[in-house]
C-alpha cells in the first residue's frame, strides 16, 4: 500500500491505496475459479519479487511490475510554458534504503573499556564534535548502565550547541524554501536527494543519490535546490564522524561493544508524505543502530507536538514472539498481540539515539503529519559489532 494524506483549508482526510494480501482459498466442490491458482500473486510473493536487495537486476523488476499495469509509469505534468511534457511521477525503485548499506569494515581494533579507556587524541577529537558533558566519565558510566539495563539511549543536546544550531538553522531554511511539500511526491527531489523507496515499505528522499534502486527526478518543482543540498553536505558530515575511529571508542566506552563494521547515509521525511513501514531488520545478526536527528523545535509548542507523537515522526522498535518467527510481515490482524514494544523515541532535534537491534526486532518511523512543524532530517549509522 501507500499511505497519502491530502490536506485542505476546510476538510483534511486521509487516503490509502493498495491491495489486501490473503492465503490462497479452495474453491468448493464443482466449482472452478481461475483465480485461484493465481492467488498467492496478491501476497508476500509478488512483493518479494520487487524488494530484493542488493540485487542488479532491482530497478529493471520494478520496471516490469509497473509496465504491467501495477503503478503508472509517467504522468503528464503542464510547466508555465504551456506545453505538455512527460515527467516521471513517483515510481520509486524498490532497493529499500537498506540497498546503500554497504558496511566497510574499521581499519584498526579498539580494546572495549569505559572512559578511561578514551584516549588523549580521541577525546581532542571527539570534543570538536559532542557537548562536552558526553566526554565526562561520570556521564559515559551513567549511559552505560542506563544501556545495558534498557538496551537503548537517547543523548539529548549531543553536538555542541555551535555546530547544531547552525544545521538547524540551515534545515529551518531549507523547510521554508519547500514550501507546501504536499503539492507532490516529488516535491524536494532534485540537487542531491533522491526518492526511495518502494513505498509499501517505506518513502524518503535519500542524500548523495542515484544510486542503483534510486529514483531522482529531474526537476526541483522550485525548490531552492541549494538549501536542501546544504542540510544533506552538513549531515554528511556528521554521518562521517559517526563511522569514524574517534566514534567507535567512544561507542565502545558507551555500550561495551565493539564495532567491527559500519554503514550509514542521510535521509530526509517530509511533512504529509513520507514514513517507514514495521519490518525486520535486512541484517541476520545482532547490529547497533545509531541515528542523529533534526527538527525544528524553536518553540515549546513545537516540542510538544513531537513528544506528543501526535504529528508522527517517532521511532519504533518492536519485538515479534517466538511463535511469529523471522516471517513476512505483510499480513496484520486486529487480534495479533504478539509485538511487544521495546523503544518509542520521539524526535528530539540535536539528539544521537542508539538502540542494539536483534534480528527479531522490528522497526518503523511514523508518518510524518503535514501539521508537523518540519521535516525530520536525520544522519544514520550501522555498526556489527562483537560484545
Amino acid at each position: 500500500y501507500a499511505m497519502c494524506q491530502v490536506a485542505t483549508a476546510v476538510n483534511p482526510r486521509f487516503s490509502v491505496s493498495g491491495w489486501y494480501h490473503a492465503a490462497p482459498t479452495e474453491c468448493p466442490a464443482g466449482r472452478s475459479d481461475k483465480r485461484g491458482s493465481d492467488s498467492s500473486l496478491a501476497s508476500t510473493q509478488q512483493l518479494r519479487a520487487i524488494t530484493t536487495i542488493g540485487d542488479a537486476s532491482t530497478f529493471a523488476a520494478t520496471k516490469r511490475v509497473h509496465e504491467g499495469g501495477l503503478e503508472p509509469v509517467a504522468a503528464k505534468k503542464r510547466h508555465k510554458d504551456g506545453q505538455q511534457r512527460e515527467a516521471l511521477g513517483l515510481r520509486i525503485a524498490s532497493c529499500a534504503a537498506a540497498s546503500l548499506l554497504s558496511y566497510v569494515p574499521y581499519g584498526s581494533t579498539t580494546s572495549v573499556g569505559g572512559a578511561d579507556s578514551l584516549s588523549e587524541l580521541c577525546l581532542r577529537r571527539l570534543s570538536t564534535w559532542l557537548a562536552p558533558t558526553y566526554l565526562s566519565p561520570p556521564v559515559i558510566a551513567q549511559l552505560r548502565k542506563h544501556f545495558e539495563q534498557e538496551g537503548s539511549v537517547q543523548l539529548q543536546q549531543f553536538l555542541r550547541r555551535s555546530l547544531a544550531s547552525e544545521m538547524e538553522r540551515a534545515a529551518e531554511r531549507a523547510d521554508l524554501c519547500d514550501g507546501n511539500v504536499l503539492t507532490s511526491y516529488t516535491h524536494g527531489m532534485g540537487g542531491r536527494w533522491s526518492g526511495c523507496g518502494p513505498p509499501h515499505l517505506q518513502r524518503m528522499l535519500v542524500f548523495d543519490g542515484p544510486v542503483a534502486g534510486h529514483f531522482s527526478t529531474p526537476e526541483s518543482g522550485g525548490v531552492d535546490v541549494a538549501a536542501a543540498d546544504e542540510v544533506g553536505c552538513k549531515l554528511e558530515s556528521v554521518r562521517e564522524f559517526m563511522c569514524s575511529e574517534a566514534f567507535r571508542a567512544f561507542i565502545c566506552a558507551v555500550t561495551g561493544m565493539q564495532p567491527q563494521r559500519r554503514c550509514g547515509y542521510v535521509r530526509r521525511l517530509r511533512p504529509g508524505q513520507d514514513y517507514t513501514c514495521a519490518r525486520h531488520a535486512e541484517s541476520v545478526e545482532e547490529r547497533l543502530e545509531g541515528a542523529f536527528c533534526l527538527v525544528k523545535q524553536r518553540s515549546p509548542h513545537d516540542v510538544d507536538l513531537w513528544d506528543s507523537g501526535e504529528v508522527g515522526g517517532y521511532a519504533c522498535y518492536m519485538r515479534r514472539s517466538a511463535e511469529e518467527g523471522q516471517g513476512d510481515i505483510a499480513v496484520y490482524t486486529s487480534a495479533d498481540s504478539s509485538e511487544e514494544e521495546m523503544a518509542s523515541v520521539s524526535a528530539v532535534s540535536n539528539s544521537f539515539t542508539l538502540v542494539k537491534r536483534t534480528p527479531g526486532t522490528l522497526h518503523f518511523v511514523k508518518y510524518v503529519s503535514c501539521h508537523a512543524p518540519s521535516s525530520r532530517w536525520d544522519a544514520l549509522a550501522y555498526y556489527s559489532h562483537t560484545s
